[in-house]
């Protein structure tokens, strides 16, 4: 709620491909857009094949304190 969020917590819920490694990894934005609300993206290369991962993300801040786990698909194709 008062903008310092500063890690982000990943656990694989399922794969439709034999291996995927995840990465923990913390991030930075300016506590008024977190607060206003921001978004942290990356890149997902699954060259010439097609599946689908569901992620588990878990935000901690910086004095211990984390939100709710929430999961979401990507799709490569």
């Amino acid at each position: 709620m008062d903008g310092d969020a500063y890690y982000v917590h990943y656990e694989l819920v399922k794969a439709s491909v034999g291996s995927v490694e995840v990465t923990d990894s913390e991030f930075d934005v300016g506590s008024s857009q977190q607060i206003l609300g921001a978004f942290i993206t990356g890149t997902w290369g699954c060259g010439t094949r097609t599946y689908t991962i569901t992620l588990r993300a878990t935000i901690w801040d910086r004095a211990g304190n984390s939100s709710n786990p929430w999961d979401y698909t990507i799709s490569c194709h």
